[in-house]
């Protein structure tokens, strides 16, 4: 079992990605927005196995999340999901 934190920028996709994971047997911490995202508790962050990045927010604003968390807790996978398979998020590599 995997400790996954999703940072989702849509409710409806946030609900059906954290259902699925669990589904899976993953525990999910879940937050909506950039906002939330920064403000989680260091422990938090610090206790997850990878970080899942949605797809329903622009590019820049979805960048920003992942070098932050890429910076600040190096040691964690970063993925960022893509909205089609032409898309491009090398903040996430």
């Amino acid at each position: 079992m995997a400790n996954i934190l999703q940072v989702a920028y849509y409710r409806g996709p946030l609900v059906t990605r954290a259902r699925m994971l669990e589904s899976r047997s993953h525990h999910v911490t879940s937050v909506l927005g950039n906002d939330e995202a920064f403000g989680l508790d260091d422990g938090v962050i610090a206790a997850a196995d990878s970080i899942v990045i949605g797809f329903s927010a622009p590019h820049p604003v979805r960048a920003a999340v992942i070098r932050w968390f890429k910076q600040s807790y190096p040691n964690i996978p970063v993925v960022a999901l893509q909205f089609h398979s032409g898309e491009s998020v090398p903040e996430a590599k």
